[in-house]
């Protein structure tokens, strides 16, 4: 993880106040489940002492103003999803070819794999998902999955301060080790200022601290790859496994986000957005370590390659690093993204360290 913002000269540590509803490194270990399992972050016995429940709510401060989250309409898209399992499993040219399991059907190039549904039929007792351009798969050969809801924030005021988001189930504690308040996965969080330090961990507040492996932060700064000329721009940094978009020199939206499972799998550098597509699907080719297939992969922007920013509907594991290379933001937040961002839109990928 990164240093903490304005450490070079200062000696005041910065601390982490929560806000509201609104989640570090390549060495971030990724999640085997969507639920991440909760650690607590100090080596803590009960203890007679009197004090808070580790179960018991943060206290939270009052809406900052300084941002606010995406509207809900932002997620809405045209399909809906289900994995498919069997490599076996038939995908009919049609309803009726469905219905009378006719020899009119094709199997998906790789399975497990996705597709994309419009509706659902039931005929003759039998369940069918309706898939784009009217070919058909029978319900016992699907699953049908339901994407993150997560999203991140616009940023309606200039900021100093860094801020981010819980990775995953956190208790905090005091200076002394006592548990205090639990912190939930996507919870948003804001520095402050505090007069102590403790390597590893940022203060909550007053003599609150939570671990820093469990929070991934935004710094607002400019960042150094951008250079002194470029105010309008994506910044992904790898480290942290945060997407920010800046205009006219500062952070206006900020997000997790999921690059690649591997470490190099995602390429750091300079780019830029050189093709969008609303829906496009995509597959692994025969030299892929992990084979895939995914049907109408949502708002899909290429800045290398094949190698694109777009949104992924098969997972809910933003802030940790799942996919084979390209940039996972969820729906919502690739939809923002999308919309925002033009043809040509420089793209920087950091390391972040």
């Amino acid at each position: 993880m990164r240093s903490p913002l304005f450490t070079c000269k200062s000696v005041i540590l910065l601390a982490v106040v929560v806000l509201p509803a609104c989640a570090h490194s390549l060495s971030r270990s990724t999640p085997t489940q969507e639920t991440i399992i909760s650690t607590a972050p100090f080596n803590l016995t009960q203890s007679d002492t009197p004090g808070p429940s580790p179960a018991s709510p943060p206290v939270t401060t009052p809406l900052p103003g300084w941002y606010h989250t995406l509207p809900a309409s932002r997620d809405n898209l045209l399909f809906q999803y289900a994995l498919v399992s069997d490599p076996q499993a038939k995908v009919y040219n049609s309803l009726q070819d469905a219905l009378k399991d006719s020899s009119h059907f094709t199997r998906l190039p790789s399975a497990p794999g996705y597709v994309a549904y419009t509706g659902v039929e039931v005929l003759s007792d039998q369940t069918f998902y309706i898939l784009r351009y009217g070919k058909t798969m029978r319900a016992e050969d699907l699953q049908p999955a339901a994407y993150s809801s997560f999203s991140g924030i616009l940023i309606e005021e200039d900021v100093d301060f860094r801020f981010g988001w819980v990775l995953s189930e956190t208790v905090s504690g005091d200076a002394s080790g006592l548990p205090l308040h639990t912190y939930s996965r996507y919870q948003l969080v804001q520095e402050s200022t505090t007069d102590e330090r403790r390597s590893g961990f940022i203060a909550v507040g007053s003599d609150e601290w939570l671990p820093e492996s469990s929070l991934a932060m935004v710094d607002p700064a400019l960042p150094p790859e951008a250079g002194l000329y470029s105010c309008r721009f994506i910044y992904v940094d790898l480290s942290e496994q945060i997407l920010s978009a800046y205009d006219d020199c500062r952070p206006i939206f900020a997000t997790l986000v999921s690059s690649g499972q591997e470490a190099g799998w995602t390429r750091a550098g300079e780019f830029a957005v050189l093709f969008k597509m609303e829906y496009r699907t995509t597959s692994s080719d025969d030299s892929a370590v992990s084979p895939y297939y995914l049907e109408s992969v949502p708002y899909f922007m290429t800045y290398f390659g094949e190698f694109g920013i777009h949104a992924a509907y098969w997972h809910d594991q933003f802030g940790f690093p799942v996919s084979h290379g390209c940039i996972n933001l969820s729906p919502a937040d690739t939809a923002w993204l999308y919309a925002w961002a033009r043809l040509g839109e420089r793209v920087f990928i950091s390391n972040g360290y």
